[in-house]
């Protein structure tokens, strides 16, 4: 939380959400506005995903799906800058000593998350 918190000092951010129970299907669209016709679009493979979230999957035969509604992939938490800052913001990260991904975009259309 203190590198958030640093980032804070000189970017704005729209939203953070911690992925924690519910992973990131669920986690994720509560930042957004209820009203609002946006959603995330989240890339897959645009992260590293540890190797235990594998071994879950393939010993409890558990859907892709299922995954990334019920586990956070790796991503302890999501923050929703603009665009215009994501790479600086990213950047700050990694030298305050995070590890630090752009995965996505907020797009457009129904509300929740599309995993592409």
């Amino acid at each position: 939380m203190k590198s958030v918190l640093r980032v804070m000092q000189n970017y704005q951010l729209k939203g953070i959400a911690h992925i924690t129970g519910g992973g990131i299907t669920e986690n994720l669209p509560r930042i957004l506005p209820k009203k609002a016709k946006l959603h995330f679009t989240i890339e897959r493979g645009s992260w590293h995903v540890p190797p235990v979230f594998n071994l879950i999957q393939d010993m409890g035969n558990v859907e892709q799906g299922e995954m990334y509604k019920t586990f956070n992939m790796g991503i302890g938490m999501i923050l929703a800058v603009n665009k215009s800052d994501a790479q600086k913001i990213k950047r700050k990260l990694i030298r305050l000593g995070e590890h630090a991904f752009i995965i996505g975009q907020v797009e457009k259309g129904s509300n929740g998350v599309v995993y592409i």
